[in-house]
């Protein structure tokens, strides 16, 4: 998969914000941009061998594999809502990022 065969090409490359695309079905990574190595600090080599699960931390993975069917739906509006979210660097360090969804 590119980005361009989702319509966002270029933007997919500059964009500060991070923007990881995953497999609904298996969570697999299948897109990882330059803003995401920037604030995770995996390569994209790296990234597209992990499952999104791992960049949760570990006291809210319970609470993510609950939400994940939830927001997989083909109907859902994810771009109207704003979250919150916790996420777990490479280091292993935990961090907190707002962002729209």
């Amino acid at each position: 998969m590119r980005p361009r065969d989702l319509g966002i090409g270029h933007l997919f490359e500059r964009v500060r914000d991070a923007i990881i695309v995953a497999d609904a079905h298996t969570g697999r990574i299948v897109l990882w941009n330059p803003a995401a190595t920037e604030i995770f600090g995996y390569s994209v080599s790296e990234a597209l061998e992990m499952n999104v699960e791992e960049l949760v931390p570990e006291r809210l993975r319970e609470r993510h594999e609950r939400a994940w069917p939830v927001t997989t739906k083909p109907d859902m509006d994810l771009m109207s809502t704003r979250a919150n979210y916790s996420i777990c660097r490479r280091c292993g360090r935990a961090a907190r990022r707002s962002a729209s969804r």
